[in-house]
């Protein structure tokens, strides 16, 4: 079966582009009755229009010997600090580390990319895929709509409605810009 992979760095947008492609309502719950099983990690899917539909965060080389040459990648990914900051003020819990692939203790994203943001925008950047790298803050709906390989729709798009960097301290925002600065500089490769 071929396979559309929606990978991403997280809170870049991947569950907004999954639900659209797989046909499924905004904020509807993202199927878990489907799922790959990539190294102990429960990946879900959807099957649409005979292509297996898959959200991911894990690095291309979870990937790379499940991948065919009809599959494609999609890879998602924003401004750098406030992914960082969202992720911190939203999915900050083991169960959320696994998704990139990190089985570790709970440490301070801010002073560590512990879960690997470079790892896995660099694996995806460099990995021998057909793919296409969009951005977030100004996401290219024709670009994503041509690489698809099958019609759908998109489901409302919401920019970020406001910076989340007032929600921590101007400490805590010169500490992720320092930590992240080397993926900072390399998003704008994409």
């Amino acid at each position: 079966m071929a396979k559309l992979i929606i990978a991403s760095i997280p809170r870049s947008g991947s569950t907004w582009l999954f639900r659209s492609i797989c046909g499924l309502k905004h904020k509807s719950k993202t199927p878990k009755d489907s799922v790959y099983d990539i190294d102990g990690v429960m990946v879900p899917y959807k099957h649409v229009k005979g292509w297996d539909v898959i959200k991911t965060h894990l690095p291309y080389y979870y990937w790379k010997s499940n991948l065919d040459k009809e599959d494609r990648v999609i890879f998602l990914y924003g401004d750098v600090v406030e992914s960082v900051i969202s992720t911190y003020l939203k999915r900050n819990e083991p169960n959320h580390y696994k998704q990139c692939g990190y089985f570790g203790e709970k440490k301070n994203i801010f002073k560590e990319d512990f879960l690997g943001y470079e790892a896995i925008f660099l694996s995806w950047f460099f990995a021998d895929v057909k793919k296409i790298f969009v951005k977030y803050e100004n996401f290219d709906f024709d670009k994503v709509k041509k690489f698809v390989p099958f019609d759908f729709s998109f489901n409302e798009f919401k920019q970020r409605e406001n910076s989340n960097k007032d929600k921590i301290s101007s400490e805590q925002v010169k500490q992720v810009k320092s930590t992240y600065a080397s993926l900072i500089y390399k998003t704008r490769w994409a």
